[in-house]
């Protein structure tokens, strides 16, 4: 009886010394955390990305439908330069956000599982800069594949 009040009193002690951690690095990550801020205009200019990490990602999530050589889907060549998509959206960074991330469409599934924000934003930079879609014979490296 003894030995397991005392197995209940190391336990309680131990989660209140735990929730009593908790709470301090609450107050701690409170207190140091800046308020999020600013404007409509800055939340709506286009993130900056990384182009060459958008390569290596349109070639591992959307090439296979999106390039010269797919036989389905349009091919992405220039895509900022058109002035609309094949929805008849026109071409910004909000409507081919909307349809990568959550429209998908019959064949094209969305990618909001699977793309993270700075996925996205480097998907968007490769986009912007026209230069899509990588040659089949001349794909870009794979950044995580390691050679046995």
């Amino acid at each position: 009886m003894k030995k397991a009040i005392g197995i209940l009193s190391s336990v309680s002690m131990g989660m209140a010394l735990f929730l009593g951690y908790l709470a301090g690095t609450s107050a701690q990550a409170a207190a140091v955390a800046p308020p999020l801020q600013g404007t409509r205009a800055a939340r709506n200019q286009p993130a900056k990305g990384d182009p060459v990490r958008g390569s290596e990602i349109f070639y591992l999530k959307c090439n296979m439908c999106h390039s010269k050589t797919a036989a389905f889907g349009p091919l992405l060549d220039d895509l900022y330069k058109r002035s609309k998509l094949v929805s008849g959206k026109p071409v910004n960074d909000e409507t081919v956000t909307d349809k990568i991330m959550n429209e998908g469409g019959e064949k094209m599934p969305a990618f909001r599982y699977t793309l993270s924000p700075a996925d996205l934003a480097d998907l968007l930079s490769y986009l912007r800069e026209g230069k899509c879609c990588p040659d089949p014979d001349n794909p870009p490296p794979n950044p995580r594949y390691r050679a046995p």
